[in-house]
């Protein structure tokens, strides 16, 4: 008890300090930017004078020993340092204030900067930078340099050139000069020499520009005229700013309305606000976010007078309708939502912000008449979690992933919340079952697997993120899940609040909590601390559910226990139940829809109950949480399908066309040569791109003689399923070696089918007369040895190359014309990756013929163990092939299979170190870095998921019997 009043007066205080900033003076709690500070360095007063000379020893005081100026994120040390760099050069144009040992350490400094900012740019992503205005600022920053004489080219040049064109486009310098503010402005220094300063003097508030001391200082430096008052804003906040007038200046100032708002509304989540309503300070606060709200048409900015956005508007609404101010959210909606139906942060904004969006969310969500806002609430809900599928939920506002899972929890469990209290009777239940519920399992299980490598150096070892996980899983704790699975979620909650509880200990200990985005990455003081204090009050909440939401998170019929049972014995005896509890949870969403596809290609067969599918989604789900992958929903989505159409295929082929007589399967045979794939070209042969991807080109539907009504029926139902692989929008938009590839392998797994249909024959033409059904059949006259067998006709009839082909498309980027790059680049990657497929593919072979070894043998399939090789010890093996009664004989075989499965098992996983090696290897430049570290997830998901099934078909035949 004492422990929560502690925490109770910490956040009292924190509040009312808050608060105070609104009515009066500002105190910042931002971390300095060497950013913003270089910039304010190079103001000169109208005699010479530097206006804040501690700034530039600020600067200098940052830089690391022969480096650069270093920042969490590598935008940060990209503007950093080219900030710091032109301030050097600008102090070097003065020299009559330099002595000359301070000049030689201007110039050695200069050097090493250089040398840092080269290797930077080297290694930088430009396509997966959020930071503000980063595509105007560096290449403005860039082209001051070459003024000095500093050149410098990097890989990304030429995509940060085009991001520069396109965020150009539609701006214009009239647009600055009109009566209403424009983000531009914040980055004013970007285009300081294109614009007329005197006829955006008027955009000036409290002496800033939009509230950034970079843009400020950039127009006080061009302006021809003086500014008191941005003058004193400078000094302003180089002393109130947070750096305490030691020199550092924060990216922006002031920022009341935003951490005033953010701190009350984490507080009010975990009931932490109560001690501050009745507080006269609080009251008054509060008036004054009414008041600009009314104001600025129902609107507002992080400060006052500043240019509105949705995330402070939601956040200042959501506050008083907490307080019991009902206010409207309509001047919300009708400011920033977009044609598209989510809400942008700022009107006309390049990259969607997750965070914005959940912010709008709760606000509507717990707006006092929601029903009236049922529409909008689930056009952004629905884009969030598209979002999600595609794995483009990195937030423009904060570094860490952790706070983006925080607020989509804290507005997805509002949501069932709402539903389940009848507020959304008009919500589409489907949004829920099979996509809100989706993306709350999915932050379930990475938190509770844990954070994937990639993660934990994202998030760092920043307390201000572990609070937003525990305040994620408090959420989640209310849901009705599985004890086992909640236990989990409460262990993390311990730990997490043991974490913050132990590092708050320590003095100043928020003081580096760079999580939060501007131009360059920031951290804040209160906000740290706010949501640390937050994390440690926070009690799970138990509501009471009605049967209608609890069903979306239950999984104890008796076929999810049966699930359970068989994937811990399959795929690991030793690991907790609980964590296939929780991926069995995940793959219970995608049962239905996958269930819905069942009969789009191929036909139901009257009699059987597909039994597979409920496997499928499972082995995805257990695989990407397991290894921690964490792979978007939508290529796990994609490839359970694929999942699907491979077992379908390949009981249509054994159920329908083995059926067909001899001249049939030849006609067969013929139409999927000449005329099924009749548009596939020979690789390397140049034809139009649009013909390569039509249609009619590559899949004949014109008339050719369907002979019996059966063969009809076949044909179309092929056709179908060619279509829908090569018509697939992955497949379309990949390049032109990965679309050849997709055809080569459908072509092969159609005619291996047809091959084996023939062999199969073959092999029960053998058997007639004999006496001894039961014996195991020789293949009388192979076609090839089995070890060529195994490579060529038995791999490409298990799918694995075709599934393996269209995988590939699916993980490469979406291709823009003819400029589409292949998944693999170089022919080292090509070959290697064949190779783990080759071997993928006979291990699948071989673990298969294993499991449905009884079943071949009934249906008279051709199985590896009707080869010779399995029988060369045996005198006269036409005579004394084993028996299925013979246990000694057919135990042997079967132990044979296992023991060759084995060996290519442990080829597969060679072939996945070299070929992963490989392609981190062959990083040779920041643009491929996110790329290839997806690639070498996604290769190590097919390859585990192979194996996984590899072991199922040990534990149990899945396939349907062909008759």
């Amino acid at each position: 008890m004492a422990h929560l009043l502690s925490i109770e007066g910490e956040a009292l205080n924190l509040v009312i300090e808050l608060a105070k900033g609104c009515t009066g003076t500002y105190e910042g709690s931002w971390t300095s930017s060497v950013y913003d500070t270089a910039w304010v360095s190079m103001v000169q007063r109208s005699d010479g004078a530097w206006l804040l000379p501690q700034c530039f020893q600020y600067v200098l005081h940052e830089q690391k020993d022969e480096a650069g100026w270093t920042g969490p994120a590598t935008i940060d040390s990209i503007l950093h340092t080219l900030a710091a760099l032109l301030a050097i050069e600008k102090h070097l144009e003065h020299r009559k204030d330099l002595s000359k040992v301070d000049i030689c350490d201007l110039k050695k400094r200069k050097q090493f900067g250089v040398g840092f900012l080269e290797q930077c740019l080297r290694l930088w992503d430009v396509e997966t930078c959020l930071h503000v205005g980063f595509e105007l600022l560096v290449p403005s920053l860039l082209s001051m340099l070459e003024g000095h004489g500093i050149m410098v080219d990097f890989p990304g040049r030429h995509k940060l050139s085009e991001l520069r064109a396109q965020k150009l486009k539609n701006f214009r310098a009239e647009d600055l000069y009109g009566p209403t503010q424009v983000t531009a402005l914040h980055s004013l220094e970007a285009f300081v020499d294109m614009v007329d300063l005197a006829r955006i003097r008027h955009h000036k508030v409290n002496g800033s520009i939009l509230g950034s001391p970079s843009a400020t200082a950039a127009f006080l430096m061009r302006s021809p005229d003086w500014d008191d008052d941005m003058e004193d804003y400078l000094i302003r906040c180089a002393r109130r700013g947070g750096g305490h007038d030691l020199g550092g200046m924060p990216s922006a100032y002031p920022a009341e309305v935003f951490e005033f708002t953010w701190v009350s509304m984490t507080f009010d989540h975990v009931g932490l606000l109560d001690g501050s309503k009745q507080h006269k300070t609080f009251t008054r606060a509060l008036d004054k976010v009414a008041s600009q709200l009314q104001g600025n048409g129902g609107v507002v900015g992080f400060s006052y007078g500043l240019l509105p956005d949705a995330d402070d508007t939601a956040k200042a609404i959501h506050l008083l309708n907490a307080i019991g101010r009902s206010t409207s959210p309509e001047s919300m909606i009708s400011h920033f939502m977009s044609p598209r139906g989510h809400m942008m942060t700022y009107p006309g904004e390049r990259d969607l912000s997750p965070s914005a969006n959940c912010n709008a969310l709760l606000c509507l969500l717990d707006s006092p008449d929601v029903q009236n806002y049922c529409t909008v609430i689930e056009k952004i809900a629905r884009l969030l979690c598209e979002r999600w599928w595609d794995q483009k939920t990195k937030d423009k506002w904060n570094l860490s992933s952790n706070y983006t899972s925080m607020l989509l929890c804290q507005a997805f469990v509002k949501i069932i919340v709402r539903w389940d209290a009848g507020d959304l009777p008009a919500l589409s239940p489907t949004l829920l079952s099979e996509h809100i519920v989706v993306v709350l399992f999915q932050i379930i299980n990475r938190t509770i697997f844990g954070a994937s490598p990639s993660q934990r150096h994202t998030d760092g070892p920043y307390t201000e993120s572990v609070a937003y996980e525990v305040l994620a899983s408090s959420v989640l704790m209310s849901l009705p899940l599985p004890p086992a699975v909640s236990q989990q979620l409460a262990t993390n909650l311990e730990h997490g609040k043991a974490y913050i509880s132990t590092v708050m200990a320590n003095k100043n200990w928020e003081s580096d909590q760079y999580l939060w985005i501007e131009k360059v990455t920031y951290g804040s003081k209160t906000l740290a601390k706010a949501y640390c204090l937050a994390a440690l009050y926070v009690i799970p909440q138990s509501p009471v559910w009605r049967d209608s939401s609890k069903i979306l998170f239950d999984i104890s019929e008796p076929i999810f226990r049966k699930l359970v049972a068989f994937f811990h014995v399959v795929h690991g005896p030793s690991e907790p139940i609980w964590k296939y509890q929780a991926c069995i949870l995940e793959s219970k969403s995608f049962f239905p829809r996958l269930q819905a596809s069942r009969s789009e290609i191929f036909p139901l067969r009257a009699g059987f109950k597909d039994k597979y599918l409920q496997y499928i989604p499972i082995t995805w789900t257990l695989i990407n949480n397991f290894h921690r992958l964490y792979l978007p929903t939508r290529l796990l989505w994609e490839m359970m399908k694929i999942s699907l159409l491979d077992f379908l295929v390949d009981e249509y082929m054994e159920s329908c066309v083995a059926l067909l007589p001899e001249c049939d399967l030849a006609t067969l045979k013929a139409f999927v040569q000449e005329q099924l794939l009749s548009g596939t070209p020979q690789y390397g042969q140049r034809i139009p791109r649009k013909r390569l991807l039509d249609s009619d080109e590559t899949i004949n539907l014109a008339g050719h003689h369907e002979g019996s009504a059966s063969m009809g029926n076949i044909r179309r139902t092929l056709r179908h399923y060619v279509k829908a692989i090569i018509q697939h929008p992955k497949v379309k938009s990949a390049s032109e070696y990965d679309q050849f590839q997709v055809r080569t392998e459908l072509r092969d797994f159609l005619l291996a089918h047809l091959v084996q249909t023939d062999d199969n024959k073959q092999l029960s033409r053998s058997r007639l007369g004999s006496e001894h059904k039961d014996k195991i059949a020789l293949f009388p006259a192979p076609r090839s040895s089995f070890y060529s067998w195994a490579r060529t006709t038995a791999s490409q009839h298990i799918s694995c190359p075709l599934s393996f082909a269209f995988y590939k498309c699916l993980l490469t980027p979406d291709g823009h014309g003819d400029c589409a790059s292949d998944c693999f680049a170089t022919p080292t990657q090509k070959y290697k990756a064949d190779d783990l497929c080759a071997h993928l593919a006979v291990m699948s072979r071989l673990f298969n013929d294993y499991a449905s070894l009884s079943r071949d043998q009934r249906e008279c399939n051709l199985n590896s163990i009707n080869f010779p090789e399995f029988h060369a010890d045996t005198a006269d093996f036409m005579n004394a092939n084993p028996s299925l009664t013979n246990t000694d004989q057919f135990h042997r075989l079967r132990q044979n299979l296992l023991q060759l499965g084995e060996y290519e098992r442990q080829a597969c996983r060679s072939a996945l170190r070299s070929l992963v090696d490989e392609v981190r290897g062959d990083q040779d430049c920041g643009t491929a870095t996110a790329r290839n570290d997806t690639l070498c997830k996604g290769l190590a998901l097919f390859a585990y998921v192979t194996e996984l099934y590899a072991d199922m078909y040990v534990a149990k035949d899945l396939t349907n019997e062909a008759r």
